[in-house]
């Protein structure tokens, strides 16, 4: 055995690396190395079958379709070796789940019936609840086993079931008696918005919401809460990440009337809402929120054409340009169907000018924009958006499904993304690609005006210079697109780092397949592209390194090739 298996801290790093396999060898290999593999092991339990398996061996079985079963009451004895691992348990359930057995409920009703002691999982820090597969009536009996120390549930999505508003009031009892120093609570998940609770669970979620005084990160997209708990987040000094279901029958004039001149949401720093329109204009011109760095806006219902401008322009006036970084709005997935095309004339329209204040957010690094709508935006907002988002890295435009333009700009702009966005990685926008009425000479040569003309046209400002951007990937949803192969010069010529061209999910009739199978075809071309443009400036730099050490005998050095020769090769 080497000796630098005696330093502690050097197994502790083997063994964080280690596969479960390799940390059950090891375990067995040799009595030192035991007891710090098996605190690894057991650090992080997927479910509860770990702890089945652990009885005796005549204690417990699976049957013909996997399902774990224990077949005879536990006595203390049985328990013994359950015990001493326990306490090295600090993360119960995993995401996602590879086990490939089901856990029935008589294994689960012995862990509770016969357990030795109250607390099983002394040491827990974490739970993630959907992986554990119980049902939402077992959530207080597995709360009721663990130790104070929890610091992280993430509940997930729940069963609505007839006994799940019950369970859940019961748990958040728990929780609110046992773990006061919990700093992260999910229940839902971000842009879902099916809300089902009663009034006694939202109740009993809005007091244990008030109770949590270390709380940093909160989230409750599924189960509103009362205006009051709202308040005791706001004024909470460690809050930083807040996702809720804003309530749309709050009054946020009083709101805005009683907490003036008090400092809310001071520390936070990423906000997720799921609100309707009214509600969130009206909460926008209740409290400010200057440090935010990070929005997402779910919309839980149909567009308003009257309220488009108000909107945007509250989203502009609620946050501060100099703190916010990333800026997401959409549409919540429950909303309803997707409008067809000969439902997109009814479809409410948002036209450039009701964009143009977020405009002002000049430091954004990550826009992303997906409201189920028709958009009208012209060249010159794409212009002004490419300018005044210097550092934008990643730019997604309302290019899914749902989305319905009465104008899009044509491929050629895609320059003007190239030139003013320098740090933009992932780009996705429709645009127009199928005006290609005759192959163009995309990397001619020549100093004739003819060639100088038509990639002045093409290509704008990289005429004469070649592109320094760094997009790697762009999406294009269902954009028109003819040649495909001139399709895939142009874009590898414009962005040299491009590696991958996504189109829409789930084409649902003939004239969008057409478009990914056309699309799929510049994909194909793009790595060839990259290659020849390599290989010629590969040869045109081996070309210059020659030229300066081989000198004509007069002194002077061959001339090196221009930059449209350089290019065209």
């Amino acid at each position: 055995m080497h000796r630098a298996l005696n330093i502690p801290e050097i197994l502790r790093y083997i063994c964080e690396y280690a596969d479960d396999d390799t940390l059950a060898t090891m375990a067995r290999c040799a009595r030192f190395l035991h007891d710090p593999v098996i605190s690894v092991l057991w650090s992080v339990l997927s479910d509860l079958g770990p702890v089945i398996m652990c009885f005796p061996e005549d204690a417990w079985s699976l049957d013909g379709q996997n399902g774990l079963h224990v077949n005879r009451p536990l006595n203390h004895s049985d328990w013994a070796r359950v015990l001493k691992y326990l306490p090295y348990v600090r993360q119960l359930g995993v995401a996602p789940s590879q086990v490939d057995y089901e856990l029935k409920y008589d294994a689960w009703e012995a862990i509770c019936t016969f357990r030795p002691t109250i607390v099983l999982f002394p040491n827990l820090r974490t739970i993630y609840w959907s992986p554990l597969r119980l049902l939402d009536r077992q959530m207080p009996h597995l709360l009721a086993m663990i130790g104070e120390r929890l610091t992280k549930l993430d509940i997930g999505r729940v069963q609505h079931r007839a006994d799940t508003n019950a369970a859940l009031q019961a748990a958040f009892h728990i929780i609110k008696e046992r773990f006061p120093h919990i700093r992260q609570f999910y229940v839902g998940r971000p842009n879902e918005t099916a809300v089902w609770a009663d009034d006694g669970t939202i109740e009993s979620l809005s007091i244990l919401a008030c109770s949590l005084s270390s709380l940093a990160s909160f989230c409750s997209t599924e189960i509103p809460l009362a205006q009051g708990a709202l308040y005791s987040l706001a004024r909470s000094k460690r809050l930083t990440w807040l996702c809720i279901c804003l309530p749309s029958d709050a009054t946020w004039a009083q709101v805005h009337v009683a907490l003036q001149g008090e400092r809310l949401f001071e520390n936070l720093t990423g906000l997720e809402l799921v609100t309707t329109t009214e509600a969130y204009i009206a909460f926008s011109a209740a409290m400010k929120l200057p440090h935010v760095r990070s929005l997402s806006l779910c919309l839980s219902d149909p567009s308003h054409p009257n309220l488009f401008a108000t909107f945007f322009t509250a989203i502009r006036h609620q946050f501060s340009p100099a703190a916010l970084r990333s800026l997401r709005i959409l549409h919540s997935r429950n909303i309803g169907s997707l409008p067809w095309p000969s439902q997109a004339l009814l479809t409410p329209i948002i036209h450039s000018a009701y964009l143009a204040p977020l405009l002002g957010f000049k430091r954004l690094r990550s826009f992303d924009l997906r409201l189920r709508s028709r958009y009208a935006l012209d060249i010159h907002f794409y212009l002004n958006l490419a300018k005044s988002w210097s550092e934008i890295e990643e730019l997604f435009v309302a290019y899914e499904r749902g989305c319905w333009h009465d104008m899009v700009p044509t491929i050629q702009f895609l320059v003007t993304f190239a030139v003013h966005s320098p740090k933009l990685r992932h780009l996705g926008l429709c645009f127009d690609a199928s005006l290609w009425s005759h192959p163009p000479e995309l990397l001619a040569g020549g100093d004739n005006g003819t060639d100088a003309d038509a990639r002045e046209q093409l290509f704008g400002e990289l005429a004469n210079k070649p592109s320094t951007s760094q997009l790697n990937t762009l999406a294009v949803g269902y954009s028109n697109v003819v040649q495909p192969s001139y399709v895939a010069a142009f874009l590898s010529r414009v962005f040299p780092s491009l590696s991958s061209v996504e189109t829409g999910d789930s084409p649902d009739h003939f004239n969008q397949y057409a478009k990914a199978e056309q699309w799929r075809m510049v994909n194909e071309l793009l790595p060839l592209f990259r290659k020849s443009r390599e290989d010629g400036q590969r040869e045109h730099s081996q070309r210059t390194h020659a030229s300066k050490e081989v000198a004509s005998p007069d002194g002077s050095r061959s001339p090196s090739p221009s930059v449209e020769e350089a290019w065209a090769r």
